[in-house]
């Protein structure tokens, strides 16, 4: 198998030497692979490109791309996979720091790896094994792991512990499939966003320790705020696209609709001076039809019933699915009034909906009225 590194490099004179022979090393622990290096610097202007054109008179297997104008992290890559796998013809890409923070020792280790079948090795800061400096400050910890930690979160995916880091070993086929959706991210977005599509087309991943070593020289590139405001866009406008989450997303919008409708109702019906359960029972039922309703035109339209007689049966299902939802508002809330008073009925109300009866009308509905059997 063809496996080449690449190093993006801007101002990494001081480091670049360094980086190159520690690789070299490690490949000397490699057996039955072609293996090789890519520099892909972004007309760094302290000469480091001019000191890897050097290299490459009695160093072997050193490829140089220099891009005319700086074109950041992401588009370095891009640039540089583009090369390795259409001109040099690798079958597997590494992404690695020039400035010695991602150990080369791991990379017989992580090459393994794709020995045993995985199409994408993570170099892992966070599990058994790896590790940050101790030397970073309160606030790039915090963004390292809180950044993992909202990626896990949002992303729903608790298994890939090292979401951000860089160091990274891919199949040719990971970087095709993830390309086309990567191309606006130049810089630190790259990371995540190529890591998202590459799980979203099923490639199978594997992490490896690895201890992050804070540079000794040159100049840090810590990510600017701009770059982590729109990696955290990303996470959010991606994951509001998913058919699953878009169709929660609306689920809520029409659930806050009922809720609208049943506050509308209480304070209606609790100024007719009628007993507490007929206020609750009856503004709750208003909202169960108007969820009814919305959700059948527009959250499960896919799914939505068209005919007066399909209309018809699933409303009472609908009906039957709703009677705990009901039954939960329709006690809490004339048990909270009888308690605390009928003043605070519209206190009560949002608090029912969030904790009560939204976990239960979601499993309803998505498991029994709207349940996905194929073609009606």
């Amino acid at each position: 198998m063809k496996i080449l590194v690449i190093v993006p490099t801007y101002n990494e004179a001081e480091n670049i030497v360094k980086s190159i022979e520690g690789i070299r090393r490690a490949f000397s622990k490699v057996k039955g692979h072609d293996l090789g290096i890519i520099v892909v610097d972004d007309t760094s202007p302290d000469g480091t490109a001019d000191i890897v054109r050097d290299l490459m008179q009695f160093v072997p297997n050193l490829d140089l791309v220099v891009n005319k104008h700086k074109v950041g992290l992401g588009g370095a890559y891009l640039v540089a996979m583009a090369y390795a796998f259409e001109k040099k013809g690798a079958d597997a890409v590494f992404e690695m720091d020039a400035d010695l923070s991602h150990d080369p020792d791991k990379i017989p280790q992580m090459i393994r790896k794709l020995d045993e079948g995985y199409d994408l090795v993570l170099g892992s800061r966070y599990i058994p094994g790896g590790g940050i400096p101790q030397s970073w400050g309160i606030h790039r910890k915090f963004l390292s792991v809180i950044g993992n930690i909202v990626a896990m979160v949002l992303f729903t995916r608790f298994d890939i512990k090292d979401w951000t880091g860089g160091y990274r070993l891919l199949r040719r086929w990971v970087y095709e499939k993830f390309k086309p959706h990567v191309t606006e991210y130049r810089n630190y977005t790259f990371q995540l966003s190529s890591l998202y599509w590459a799980l979203f087309y099923k490639a199978k991943v594997a992490e490896v320790p690895f201890h992050f070593v804070d540079r000794t020289a040159g100049k840090s590139k810590m990510p600017k705020l701009e770059y982590i405001v729109r990696t955290l866009l990303f996470i959010i406008t991606t994951r509001a696209q998913e058919p699953k989450v878009k169709k929660f997303i609306k689920f809520g919008i029409v659930g806050f609709l009922g809720y609208i409708v049943t506050s509308l109702g209480i304070w209606i019906l609790g100024r007719m001076n009628i007993v507490e359960v007929l206020v609750w029972s009856i503004a709750t039922e208003a909202g169960i039809i108007s969820n009814f309703t919305w959700n059948n035109l527009w959250t499960f339209k896919e799914e939505s019933f068209t005919k007066i007689l399909d209309i018809v049966r699933k409303f009472m299902q609908f009906n039957l699915t709703s009677a705990g939802a009901l039954i939960i508002t329709t006690i809490t809330g004339t048990a909270l009034a009888s308690v605390f008073g009928t003043q605070y009925r519209q206190i009560y109300l949002p608090f029912i909906i969030v904790f009560l009866v939204l976990p239960y009308n979601w499993l309803m509905y998505t498991r029994i009225v709207w349940k996905q059997t194929g073609k009606k």
